[in-house]
């Protein structure tokens, strides 16, 4: 892993937890399955299924989601995620 990557969920408890959500963590058959509902109500848009699964994982984990593009998974709200801009 090179680095920090700021798609990952990150946030807990209404404070930054690097220590534990720093590593990947895999997609399961839960996570997958919430991809696609993602993208179904998302409208199918092309090139956005890594978003939905990012979105998935984060849900998961009941974890705000850091990323510095927003907009790509601000359409992910309605489904409970919180957004963390960095």
């Amino acid at each position: 892993m090179g680095g920090v990557s700021l798609r990952s969920p990150l946030y807990e408890s209404g404070r930054l937890s690097a220590t534990n959500r720093l590593r990947p963590h895999a997609l399961l058959q839960e996570d997958a399955k919430v991809s696609a509902r993602l993208f179904n109500d998302a409208g199918r848009r092309r090139r956005s299924m890594f978003d939905c699964m990012i979105a998935a994982t984060a849900l998961r984990f009941d974890s705000a989601l850091a990323t510095a593009n927003i907009e790509d998974f601000r359409r992910f709200s309605s489904a409970g995620l919180e957004l963390f801009e960095a």
